[in-house]
């Protein structure tokens, strides 16, 4: 009897703890993936493969918030965030680790990078503008003031409305900068 409890124990509490999930990656195409997540992969708090959100306009169901995902803590490989109708990343709040590259592209509601105010660390590259064309509304990118490592290129492109590099303060080394068709004063 005290085996089976200390067993029992035992399972609940591993499923308490981090758990990684989808070696292989996973893509988010619609708005109802993004709340189903929860549900599908239950406990799974680190993507141990790639990450796309990227609506599908053949899903009629535009990608708009990211409250479905918000128990993620780290994603091993890449984070793109393609296309999508979101306002802000909020709903990404827990999330520390990205151990690949952030890549933010073609998001024309985007306008600040609330909700990635936990990140600290981007193992790869952190693209902001891109694939076809920027981010035009993006004016805040504050969010990221917790970010102090960064282990590739920080790009920066055709996100005219930004203003400030506020947010970026904390970044100790990069391999390379490029920041173009954006409005610093």
């Amino acid at each position: 009897m005290k085996k089976n409890v200390l067993l029992l124990a035992f399972i609940l509490f591993n499923g308490l703890v981090s758990q990684g999930c989808l070696p292989g990656g996973y893509s988010l195409a619609s708005q109802q993936q993004v709340d189903e997540f929860q549900f599908l992969f239950p406990g799974c708090t680190v993507i141990e493969g790639n990450l796309t959100i990227s609506n599908n306009p053949m899903a009629g169901d535009p990608i708009t918030n990211l409250n479905g995902i918000s128990v993620l803590t780290e994603i091993n490989g890449d984070v793109f965030i393609i296309d999508t109708w979101l306002p802000d990343l909020t709903g990404l709040n827990t999330l520390s680790r990205i151990g690949g590259s952030l890549c933010l592209w073609s998001n024309s509601y985007l306008t600040s990078l609330n909700g990635l105010e936990n990140l600290n660390s981007i193992g790869n590259n952190l693209e902001i503008g891109t694939f076809n064309r920027g981010n035009e509304l993006i004016s805040d990118i504050s969010a990221l003031n917790h970010l102090s490592s960064l282990g590739g290129n920080l790009e920066i492109s055709d996100s005219p409305n930004l203003a400030s590099l506020a947010g970026l303060e904390q970044i100790t080394s990069i391999q390379a900068c490029s920041i173009l068709s954006i409005h610093l004063c």
